[in-house]
């Protein structure tokens, strides 16, 4: 009984931990941690993406993906999502920094494609229904908190303490 503990703790992988809950989608540390990333090099990102921490930004663009689910003609292209991919990519002069910053934030190239997919999707929303992101910051951070404000009414969300 004894060595199936110890294979099964030497198989363990790790597990990421739930940090909220936004219309039955979970979001992960590691999805605060890759934003808190992203945020230093994705330097084409709408200003939202500079607003509060990176843990609030990853709740409120749950919100807004829920909100934009319905429309379907600001879903980002793959030709858009290459384009950041490799603007971000351009910043670091060599592949091994590149592929070091890859696993700094945990994520590999699709899945970093994946999230700069959710990001643009949300940036098009926002132009779109609420602040175009050439507004001054202080008009758009408040055309975008009355949106998080109205979301949040309608959207289910709680937040997951942290087990001590």
């Amino acid at each position: 009984m004894w060595w199936f503990l110890a294979i099964a703790a030497a198989q363990a992988d790790v597990v990421d931990r739930v940090v909220a809950v936004i219309a039955g989608e979970p979001i992960l540390a590691s999805d605060v941690r890759l934003e808190a990333a992203l945020e230093a090099v994705d330097l084409e990102a709408a200003p939202f993406f500079r607003l509060g921490d990176a843990e609030g930004r990853v709740m409120a663009t749950a919100m807004i993906r829920t909100a934009a689910s319905r429309l379907v003609l600001i879903e980002p292209d793959s030709d858009a999502v290459r384009t950041r991919l490799e603007s971000i990519r351009g910043q670091f002069s060599e592949h091994s920094a590149w592929s070091t910053w890859l696993q700094r934030t945990g994520v590999d190239e699709e899945g970093l494609i994946a999230a700069l997919r959710r990001r643009i999707l949300v940036e098009r929303f926002l132009e779109r229904d609420v602040a175009p992101a050439h507004l001054e910051p202080e008009p758009y951070a408040i055309a975008v908190g009355s949106l998080l404000e109205e979301l949040a009414l309608r959207t289910p969300a709680r937040r997951v303490p942290a087990i001590p």
